[in-house]
């Protein structure tokens, strides 16, 4: 059997929607019918409503759908009306003309319901009975980040973080790990109960940040906290290149150049002798027989798809006679020369 308070409600609808120049034809209210919300987080239910010009800006009340009672959730004019287990946890978000959106803080289990606005003492409500449901969850959404799959030392990239959320005037705040990057944080309004709160990183990759992870972490009214990485592929010219040199038991020298990193890897090295081009091979060693015509000043370059490094600093070599070198310091490091492409792919964190 239908309760009195349920036909009551009907009648006024009907009475609303039929009846020539009624205010209810004149009035009407615009809000989602879903929205999830986070335990212990807040919630919003956008709302706005229009009214005749003649009628002044009304006392906006909201409703837990109930068969048998009206249960205020927030009433504009009179707190005292307004149910124990909402009073201190809701209030109308005022950011626009005619606004009846509702924020409840502190969301429980137990407020997963139904609810629905009106206006002035349950004289006026939604002409189409509509009500909007909040279900709850304790999983706050997942991350979205997005950014570059390869990127160049040297080369700033924007990096994206960005959440759904379902709290506008309080939303959750997002935290890089990579510090000293300028960053750019906003949120925008999806559809509905929805909004997406987002952070831009201008990240200037470095050849030491190359195989670490790069992490967005999301922090939510509640205290409750999610966290999103991806590795970071950073491409970079070989770095601290050396030049070592061995001597051989029959009198023949062997020239190493070795480097410290490399990304991606070295795929050859050229040889110079007194400044001049002298060889180019995919081997880090070279072998110089005990022969006049090999005397003379070396030093490498180190190369990789990205780019190339070499030593600045030459060693001296003399054969016919004991060898000897005008620098005996074997480590020397340039910066390395970068080729100016490179290769962006699109990586989707989840």
């Amino acid at each position: 059997m239908m309760t009195r308070n349920f036909f009551t409600t009907i009648m006024r609808v009907l009475i609303l929607i039929l009846i020539p120049g009624t205010l209810g034809q004149r009035w009407s209210f615009s809000f989602p019918r879903r929205i999830q919300a986070l335990k212990g987080s807040c919630v919003e239910i956008p709302c706005s409503y229009t009214r005749p010009a003649s009628q002044r800006p009304p006392n906006v009340i909201w409703y837990l759908y109930n068969n048998i009672n009206y249960i205020r959730v927030f009433d504009s004019q009179d707190s005292r009306k307004v149910s124990a287990d909402y009073r201190s946890r809701t209030k109308l978000v005022l950011n626009a003309p005619n606004s009846c959106t509702l924020h409840i803080s502190n969301v429980r289990r137990e407020d997963e319901n139904d609810y629905y606005p009106g206006v002035d003492d349950e004289n006026v409500i939604d002409p189409n009975a509509r009500t909007v449901h909040i279900s709850v969850t304790d999983v706050p959404n997942n991350i979205n980040l997005q950014g570059p799959g390869e990127m160049a030392e040297g080369t700033p990239v924007i990096i994206r973080c960005s959440v759904e959320h379902s709290c506008g005037s309080d939303p959750p705040t997002l935290h890089w790990n990579k510090r000293g990057h300028p960053v750019r944080t906003g949120q925008q309004h999806l559809s509905g109960g929805t909004w997406e709160a987002l952070s831009e990183i201008n990240y200037s990759p470095t050849y030491e940040d190359d195989r670490t992870e790069i992490q967005c972490s999301v922090a939510y009214p509640n205290g409750q906290t999610s966290h999103q990485a991806t590795p970071l592929n950073i491409m970079f010219a070989p770095k601290e290149v050396q030049l070592i040199k061995y001597e051989k038991q029959d009198g023949s020298v062997e020239l190493k150049c070795s480097f410290s990193s490399s990304s991606p890897n070295v795929t050859h090295f050229t040889w110079l002798k007194n400044d001049l081009p002298f060889t180019t091979q995919t081997q880090p060693i070279l072998t110089l027989e005990n022969a006049g015509k090999n005397s003379g000043e070396y030093r490498c370059i180190a190369h990789n798809r990205f780019g190339n490094s070499s030593c600045d600093k030459q060693i001296t070599i003399q054969f016919k006679g004991k060898y000897k070198h005008k620098d005996s310091n074997k480590g020397c490091q340039t910066p390395g020369s970068a080729l100016t492409m490179y290769r962006f792919s699109r990586m989707l964190g989840t």
